[in-house]
């Protein structure tokens, strides 16, 4: 059967791993879940115990402590600084969903902190992504002390110098891939920087959320604290005198609940206290060494007699918490010592939460996440922290509908901490209904709660964004931290305006546009007078059209504006980056970019650019995409399909949903959708089961299609409240 998009389309079988089939009996059994779900896991490298555990945790105690982020402190003491003198702060975010949504969060999370003087901006008509000077020459003239970026500002060197030489300290909060310097910022809160473990996918909006939770917890007593968290990894190895056991001790100093520092130390011990040890520690993951105790320094006994000693000292006097992960084996190891440590303030961990059998088990799957015992024993100290401070992590969790939104909008990863901040705010939109989603919702017609990843995608993104396409994204700031209910609506109204006018004219430039080079594995397209915002969507446009990465731009008076759209194997920050020289700024993440040329050295950089295009492998002339696997609509209407698809929500970028071919079935009815009639809606029918299926890209296909007849269809289930319709990917004829 041929594809009516020339596409070749592929059962999908992991790659990664060797046994497949078995790692599917595995999940079927153990779980009793489909063969279709445990294969779809086993695709996102989704099968192990740990690894799914972690998928499906849905407790915000896990989540990656914020003060990882080394420079976080640093944010904290510039911002209560502030707070102390009634100064003013001078808050800059992009004009996108992501950059909007996150101010709004950051500007009600400095208002609960107790900043009283807030100003704010982001770019506005025809101003080039990232601060500008002129901005931060308004911020300086308005009195500001401090700026702080949201979604932007890790590729603004010279402009953060201006600002440094106006006075006004500098907080970049960012989460775009950084160049190849970076500015010489007071703080910079950008996960990317950092390689921070489990949160490296986090949206603007979500590394704001992180600044939050450390700006909630400074106010704490906990925070004014130094502690030490003390533990243990009982170790063995071969020796020609005969075996040798080891206490591996770890002592991880905290100092406003940041690491301050980290000593190892290594203690021969007798088989019987390693054995006792045993009992409360935890398996060995991958990423222990068998030798890590060659890394601190091996103390006799004497010696570790005087390490207690100081440690003593140190907490008796009150300058420090005495933590020990388990109490049972530090008694012990005291006893062995000789060391008399019943007059030592030492609190144990598992008392810290309560015992909590659940929370202790599911600390466990976090191991390998965190490459040395030192930063899990660090992970395992801050779950304790968040127990105790269960009122912070409430007021907290209140922000996560706009990390959802913004993370989803924004095409962020669907993994790791994204699939909790994102599933959680689901819940808490589709629970609490919030205001400014049911103002949206009340106000498009084909959308209701519960809301939904499609939702978020197809619909409230398409609509929040469009305002600042236009260079308008202040009305979207309004509608977020307008008070007024009645000028919210106004500004509603309006936003539902430009979406209608985004829509239109993306469509009439995309019908109207003609591939010269259609062979080359990059589509080049250029155009002049079309609103630099809307680069961005016509090369998505043409890349989900033309199935090859495309790069889009417009030549307008203000300048040249460029946007690239890639998939899975081809980077588009990566291929821009090249041409750096050229550019006025650029940025972006792996499969999404966008710049700025020098008008004088436009034509070197088209020159240079089709030059590179026409030397890259032909990657994708014809291209090959992957389903799931095969599957009856007898299977897909089961209560068993129905019940285990609402439990893997959401899906998303980087956990995409499943795509099937199902076999003789019969496409009907057709019926034109859509402003522009682009796209198409069937009966599709399998012997005597019927769904609604809708085809966008219908209106360019329709003619191929020999309806009433036989053929076979890719297509993504979509399920609604119980209500199946089909997402058709293409048609085999």
């Amino acid at each position: 059967m041929k594809s009516i998009q020339g596409i070749n389309w592929q059962e999908n079988k992991s790659s990664f791993v060797n046994n497949y089939d078995s790692l599917i009996d595995n999940l079927m059994k153990e779980y009793g879940i489909p063969m279709y779900f445990a294969k779809h896991l086993i695709d996102f490298g989704l099968y192990d115990r740990n690894t799914l555990a972690r998928f499906f945790e849905d407790n915000p105690l896990f989540m990656t402590p914020p003060f990882l982020f080394k420079d976080m402190n640093r944010a904290i003491s510039l911002i209560s600084k502030v707070k102390e003198r009634n100064e003013t702060i001078f808050l800059y975010g992009d004009s996108d969903v992501d950059g909007i949504l996150g101010l709004t969060l950051l500007y009600r999370a400095l208002k609960k902190y107790g900043i009283k003087n807030i100003l704010f901006s982001i770019p506005e008509q025809n101003e080039v992504f990232g601060i500008t000077k002129e901005k931060i020459e308004l911020a300086y003239k308005k009195g500001a002390k401090l700026i702080i970026t949201i979604d932007n500002g890790i590729s603004n060197i010279d402009e953060v110098l201006y600002a440094k030489e106006k006075g006004i300290n500098f907080i970049v909060t960012d989460h775009h891939t950084p160049h190849s310097k970076i500015p010489e910022a007071d703080a910079i809160i950008n996960p990317k920087v950092e390689k921070i473990p489990y949160s490296a996918d986090l949206s603007g909006c979500g590394v704001v959320f992180k600044l939050a939770e450390a700006l909630f917890l400074s106010v704490t007593k906990l925070y004014r604290e130094n502690l030490i968290f003390l533990s243990f990894n009982p170790i063995y190895f071969k020796h020609k005198d005969g075996t040798k056991y080891f206490l591996n001790l770890t002592f991880t100093y905290i100092s406003s609940l940041q690491i301050e520092f980290i000593q190892y130390f290594s203690i021969p011990v007798s088989r019987a206290l390693y054995d006792k040890s045993m009992e409360f520690h935890e398996e060995s993951s991958e990423n222990d060494n068998p030798l890590f105790f060659s890394l601190g320094k091996v103390l006799e006994k004497e010696s570790m007699k005087d390490i207690f000693m100081d440690l003593a000292n140190k907490v008796n006097y009150q300058k420090y918490i005495l933590i020990a992960e388990n109490i049972t084996t530090f008694n012990l190891l005291c006893d062995e010592l000789s060391f008399d440590n019943q007059n030592l303030l030492i609190k144990n961990y598992s008392d810290l939460i309560e015992n909590d059998e659940k929370a202790i088990e599911n600390i466990k799957n976090y191991r390998p996440i965190y490459a040395s015992s030192s930063l899990y024993s660090y992970f395992k100290f801050f779950v304790s922290v968040r127990y105790n401070y269960k009122k912070n992590i409430e007021q907290l969790l209140e922000f996560l509908p706009y990390v959802a939104i913004a993370t989803v909008a924004d095409i962020m990863p669907l993994n790791n901490e994204n699939r909790f901040l994102v599933s959680s705010g689901l819940k808490l939109i589709n629970e609490k209904k919030p205001e400014f989603v049911t103002q949206i919702i009340s106000n498009l017609f084909n959308v209701s709660y519960p809301i939904t990843i499609y939702d978020i995608v197809w619909k409230l993104s398409p609509l929040l964004n469009s305002p600042g396409r236009f260079g308008k994204g202040n009305l979207l700031l309004s509608y977020f931290l307008n008070s007024e209910k009645d000028n919210a609506i106004f500004c509603l109204k309006e936003i539902i305006e430009f979406n209608l006018k985004r829509s239109n004219i993306v469509e009439q430039i995309f019908n109207s546009t003609r591939i010269s080079e259609d062979r080359l594995p990059v589509i080049f397209i250029e155009k002049e007078g079309v609103e630099a915002g809307l680069t961005g969507l016509l090369a998505s446009k043409f890349l989900s059209s033309m199935l090859k990465p495309t790069i889009f731009i417009t030549k307008t008076q203000h300048g040249i504006y460029g946007s690239m759209r890639s998939k899975e194997n081809f980077s588009s920050f990566a291929f821009i980056s090249q041409f750096e020289k050229y550019f006025i700024n650029y940025g972006g993440h792996p499969y999404a970019a966008g710049f700025t040329v020098i008008p004088e050295k436009y034509d070197s950089f088209k020159h240079e650019l089709l030059d590179k295009i026409e030397k890259l492998p032909k990657i994708l002339e014809i291209p090959t995409l992957f389903y799931t696997c095969e599957l009856s609509f007898d299977e897909i209407q089961s209560d068993e399909f129905i019940y285990w698809f609402n439990f893997l929500q959401p899906f998303g970028e980087g956990f995409k949903t499943l795509t099937f071919l199902t076999q003789n079935v019969i496409l009907s009815n057709p019926t034109t959708i859509g402003r522009n009639n682009s796209s198409t809606k069937f009966k599709a029918t399998q012997e005597d089961i019927t769904f609604d299926a809708l085809f966008f890209k219908g209106k360019h296909y329709i003619q191929d299609l020999k309806l009433n007849e036989i053929a076979a269809i890719i297509y993504e289930p979509q399920i609604s409240q119980n209500k199946i319709s089909l997402l058709i990917s293409d048609i085999l004829i």
